[in-house]
């Protein structure tokens, strides 16, 4: 059976992939299989969210009270009187409601300035490099491909098979559940498909989902905002949803782009490509917050902001703290980790 690099889905440590997503995301083995339902109820599972082409991270998460900010951003800048505050320094755009209704409710992580050494500006170099989580040399397998190589070989699971989803058959339960679910866009629909799969208890541990867009080189502002209340309410009611299932302590949720946008905006009225930007955890198992410090806006690296964590100390976290992995073996260096699990 051949798969699909829209849509395929693995058993055991399995995954379900709703996006095209570049083959280094996923390096597994194919066999046909049927569509089990999971070992056990208390499984946890990880939803990857991928923000193609990007993301802005410093009209997302804003250090609204430096004026460098306004000075780099005439144009694009947020308007003081309408970010939503998470601090006396820090605040979300204002279309981000479903980002700061999780953070009230303590569900939502923001790992401020991630990136790694000498970035790579380049979209599918950087993504790669986020992918295998290697910057150093191409890589043909991802961390998370590892990740679930070493699960196999530890006996975490019997298989790790790959599906195409349009060769298979739902779960008979499928349909009969989360029937109150509603959103209009293609991310909404989506995550109700993941928040499905999840309820009817299908046994895919890992879920990938890309919202594109965010390479915002002209006329920012109204695709970003567009784009930011797509990711900001998909996520909400995805959360709530799994929530009313009673399976939300068991999903956590991992946000990240490519990279972030320059400080200064551009004379499109857009912003070119940048460096570090923010990475969003969510779920009913985070310890809400904000973590790390927000990059300066003036010791700059040629114009870009400097990261000040590394994406590979995120990763070290999920899998230590939330795949019950062996990082060091996944990784191969030890990257420390983070408080929010």
């Amino acid at each position: 059976m051949s798969v699909s690099r829209r849509n395929f889905i693995a058993s055991g440590l399995g995954i379900v992939a709703c996006c095209l997503a570049p083959t280094h995301l996923l390096t597994v083995s194919t066999r046909a299989a049927t569509l089990a339902p999971r070992q056990s109820t208390h499984s946890r599972i990880l939803v990857v969210v991928q923000l193609n082409g990007g993301n802005d991270g410093l009209n997302c998460v804003i250090p609204y009270n430096l004026r460098q900010y306004y000075q780099s951003r005439p144009g694009l800048a947020i308007k003081p009187g309408e970010i939503l505050p998470l601090t006396k320094h820090i605040g979300l755009n204002p279309n981000l409601t479903g980002f700061a209704n999780l953070y009230k409710d303590e569900k939502l992580a923001i790992v401020q300035g991630v990136g790694y050494p000498n970035p790579n500006r380049s979209h599918f170099r950087s993504m790669e490099i986020w992918q295998t989580a290697e910057p150093n040399k191409i890589a043909d397998s991802s961390w998370l491909g590892r990740y679930l190589d070493l699960a196999v070989a530890t006996g975490t699971t019997a298989n790790n098979n790959v599906y195409d989803l349009s060769y298979m058959r739902y779960p008979r339960n499928l349909e009969e559940r989360n029937t109150t679910y509603s959103l209009s866009t293609a991310f909404g629909a989506r995550l109700k498909f993941i928040s499905q799969m999840i309820a009817s208890n299908v046994d895919a541990r890992i879920y990938n989902i890309c919202l594109d867009g965010f390479d915002t080189h002209a006329n920012q502002s109204p695709t970003h905002s567009n784009l930011l209340k797509q990711l900001g309410d998909g996520l909400l009611a995805f959360q709530r949803d799994l929530q009313s299932h009673g399976v939300d302590r068991n999903v956590l949720i991992y946000v990240f782009s490519e990279f972030g946008r320059r400080l200064q905006e551009n004379s499109e009225g857009g912003t070119d490509h940048g460096t570090a930007a923010p990475v969003f955890i969510i779920g009913s198992s985070v310890k809400g917050g904000l973590y790390g410090e927000h990059p300066s806006l003036t010791q700059l690296d040629e114009g870009d902001l400097c990261y000040k964590i590394d994406f590979r100390t995120v990763y070290t976290t999920l899998l230590d703290r939330w795949l019950l992995s062996d990082s060091y073996q996944v990784l191969g260096a030890n990257f420390g980790h983070l408080a929010f699990l």
